[in-house]
């Protein structure tokens, strides 16, 4: 049996981020990742202002700006019917007033290769089996090996301390599986992205997000001519997944005028990558007796901007709970509801503000209602959302 004094299962953005602090706090984990790296996710691939002060904790700000398209100084709001708002980054943080465009290939790798830096031993292609058991004081970890040459089950890791880094797709569990929690009104919905080159004529340096009949989409520049095209889709619009591309945009994104007026030459420079998702995690549904950390928290909705920016955030947190609770020779059940009392202090108002305004992204008729309303405040609605 092998062991661990800290074990990570997950090597993305937070899983990285939790690694990278707790070494500079005078701790070593190890960290096991299901995939090789550096791989392609589906993701918006938008740094916000919110993200650097995370990104220059870690030490790996540089290398992100020299990777990085930008300056991405506006995000442009277009309704489905009404006159657009323009959000200015600079009301998100003034220290740095821009966001940049990056590949999720690339910020993983950035990450991954500061832990390995930092002398942390990373197992890629290493599966964590979710059911995780209790040993006395020791949490047992089954775990898999990927690599080529077929599934070869490795002898147990024995750990004092286990954080879940796994990813919304992902979990771990103690002593029985619990049961999701599913939120009143919940649907199941579609997330599509796919890197684009749009025609020199409509080149935008901006961010905009479109919202139409069904769902809501964003295009994002990543370099002179490569765009992030997202959406989150209804279920009933994933049916147009099957056809041709321009038949695809025509009927989701393309609804709005002012897209299909900049994707109406657009070329998919990659195939499309899909998500199913049943609804938005807005607070912990496994359990509160593992350390969890980014998208095995929490899931934000994707016109927020901050997905990666909280999986960073929580990441750093939690190795900076761990430390400080393991220093005062608290128990890992004592580190971890200290650690979700500080989540919920930290984040709290942000996701009910999130909650709170989730109805407007599907509803023509509260965009029309709500702004007018909403613009004149709109520099404080920005903030509160950070």
């Amino acid at each position: 049996m092998g062991k661990a004094d800290i074990l990570i299962c997950g090597g993305s953005l937070a899983g990285a981020a939790t690694a990278i602090r707790l070494k500079q706090l005078g701790f070593t984990p190890i960290v096991i990742e299901k995939k090789k790296f550096p791989r392609k996710k589906l993701c918006g691939e938008f740094l916000g202002p919110d993200s650097f002060a995370s990104l220059q904790q870690l030490g790996v700000l540089e290398k992100v700006f020299s990777v990085g398209y930008g300056p991405i100084e506006f995000c442009d709001f277009y309704p489905f019917r009404g006159k657009p708002q323009t959000v200015k980054m600079v009301w998100l943080n003034s220290q740095f007033p821009f966001g940049l465009g990056i590949s999720r290939e690339h910020l993983d790798e950035i990450l991954l290769d500061e832990v390995k830096a930092h002398g942390i031993t990373v197992c890629e292609q290493y599966r964590i089996h979710p059911h995780i058991l209790r040993d006395g004081a020791d949490f047992r970890v089954n775990v898999e090996s990927l690599l080529p040459g077929g599934i070869k089950e490795l002898p147990e890791i024995q750990t004092p301390i286990i954080v879940d880094a796994t990813g919304k797709s992902g979990g771990l569990w103690l002593n029985k599986r619990p049961m999701e929690i599913k939120h009143a009104g919940s649907k199941v919905r579609i997330g599509i992205k796919v890197n684009v080159q749009l025609p020199e004529e409509v080149i935008t340096k901006n961010l905009r997000m479109f919202f139409f009949p069904g769902g809501y989409g964003g295009i994002q520049p990543l370099s002179n001519q490569a765009y992030n095209l997202c959406m989150l889709i209804s279920a009933e619009s994933a049916t147009w997944l099957s056809h041709p591309f321009s038949k695809l945009i025509a009927n989701t994104i393309g609804k709005h005028p002012v897209a299909m007026a900049l994707l109406d030459k657009a070329e998919p420079l990659e195939k499309i990558e899909t998500t199913t998702l049943s609804d938005f995690n807005l607070k912990p549904v496994r359990a509160y007796d593992l350390i969890q950390v980014g998208d095995a928290l929490i899931t934000v909705d994707p016109f927020t901007g901050s997905g990666m920016a909280l999986a960073l955030e929580t990441g750093v947190l939690a190795a900076e709970c761990l430390a400080q609770g393991l220093r005062q020779g608290k128990s890992y059940f004592e580190i971890c509801r200290q650690y979700h009392f500080e989540y919920r202090r930290r984040f709290g108002q942000r996701l009910a503000l999130i909650k709170a305004f989730r109805p407007y992204l599907f509803s023509e008729s509260l965009q029309n209602l709500t702004l007018p309303l909403l613009s004149p405040v709109l520099p404080v609605l920005t903030r509160l959302f950070r």
